[in-house]
């Protein structure tokens, strides 16, 4: 099969790991097949052919056009195999420097893709060109443009934002009817697509994504990041966006009702939801117990992780929920949203706050915060609740359905 994947979202967050992660196990999955001999045929006595996997083609932008690395043939411990028996031809790059939600992609990418002669295409978002005919699938992470609707999550005009919306209502639902298969990453999100994009139950097939970055898990922790933005001990922590279904406001909020010493610390690249909250925080008086750092390295990031004492997710919708996860395999216990997917993927390894009511947030975070038993416990079933998930698991179910779609199963 030669397939295609648009990953032009590749340093995105969220997408952008799911792309990562999936390019990375099908590149292991290639490494596989590559050292599994297919059996003599007749007429070929003595010989043995070697089998090379699927053929898979990366679109990229520019800038990681020029910086990303193809992945070689790996073996499914992750090393990789001598050139000749597989080599990373099995992947190439070609450049596709549109912009989403552009008019240069609606009109151009149609034209790059058709000239590689895909058997499929995977676009790992809702954004399908109108004018792209080719055979594709889809992955949708969540409908939170659907469920929650407002223009707080646009820094655009009221009248701009409506006629956005609605070209964003009817390209996902178009994309979802053409789509052979659409993957969703939880039972919950699958819900909401039969619900609300009323499609054929058997064309959504859900795909359950990894865990943390174990590289992640490797790195040497940063801990002049404490230093560097004056953060005290003890504090709250949540990595990520604070785009308004975050719910990060709640979460503020909640500091009103815990003791004066614990602070909150925000990590996340600053844009103008940030600033729109720093003005919030500033309103509320709560400027003294909020550290806003901006954009953080990885480094820096696992000492965040390994020095806070809770990990807070106050989400209003969310397809899946990394981070939660993330935080749990650091040994910090989680107190998050009881809304959208988040039981489903938590289960019981995380306390469950209504995430409308700061009052009960402030309850639960200050509840692992004082009750050691219940912290410990929290800590030993995250560390389990974590060991469930598998990117590797993702990526053949992935490829099982490509196979479907394309009726090689």
């Amino acid at each position: 099969m030669k397939i295609g994947i648009d990953a032009r979202m590749i340093k995105a967050t969220g997408i952008g790991r799911y792309i990562e992660n999936l390019i990375l196990e099908l590149a292991k999955i290639n490494g596989e097949h590559a050292q599994r001999p297919i059996p003599r045929s007749l007429g070929e006595e003595g010989s043995q052919k070697v089998e090379v996997g699927n053929q898979y083609v990366l679109f990229l932008r520019k800038e990681e056009f020029d910086n990303f690395d193809l992945p070689a043939a790996l073996t499914k411990e992750g090393k990789i195999l001598e050139p000749k028996a597989q080599s990373s031809s099995n992947f190439s790059k070609v450049l596709a420097d549109f912009h989403w939600y552009s008019k240069a992609e609606q009109l151009g990418f149609p034209k790059v893709i058709a000239s590689q002669n895909l058997d499929l295409m995977h676009f790992p978002h809702f954004n399908v060109p109108l004018l792209y005919n080719g055979k594709f699938v889809i992955t949708i992470h969540d409908l939170t443009l659907h469920t929650h609707k407002t223009i707080r999550a646009s820094t655009k005009s009221a009248l701009t934002y409506q006629i956005k919306h609605l070209l964003y209502k009817y390209i996902i639902r178009r994309a979802a009817k053409k789509a052979a298969k659409i993957f969703v990453p939880s039972n919950f999100t699958k819900s909401d697509v039969l619900k609300l994009l009323k499609v054929p139950e058997g064309k959504v097939v859900v795909t359950l994504e990894g865990g943390p970055s174990e590289e992640l898990l490797k790195l040497e922790p940063d801990f002049g990041v404490l230093e560097k933005f004056n953060i005290k001990k003890p504090f709250i922590f949540y990595v990520g966006n604070c785009y308004p279904h975050k719910n990060i406001e709640s979460l503020v909020k909640a500091l009103e009702f815990l003791p004066k010493n614990i602070t909150l610390v925000l990590a996340g690249k600053s844009d103008e939801f940030h600033q729109k909250l720093k003005l919030k925080i500033k309103e509320l008086g709560l400027q003294d117990r909020v550290v806003m750092t901006d954009f953080v390295s990885d480094g820096e990031l696992a000492a965040l992780y390994k020095s806070a004492s809770v990990y807070a997710f106050p989400s209003f919708n969310e397809g899946f929920g990394l981070p939660p996860l993330e935080a749990m395999s650091f040994g910090l216990p989680v107190a998050t949203s009881s809304a959208s997917c988040l039981p489903e993927i938590l289960g019981d390894s995380a306390l469950l706050f209504n995430p409308r009511d700061p009052k009960d947030i402030a309850e639960k975070i200050g509840n692992i915060m004082e009750n050691e038993k219940l912290r410990g416990e929290l800590v030993e079933k995250g560390l389990r609740q974590v060991k469930k998930y598998s990117w590797a698991k993702m990526a053949k179910e992935t490829l099982n359905a490509y196979s479907e779609v394309l009726g090689n199963d």
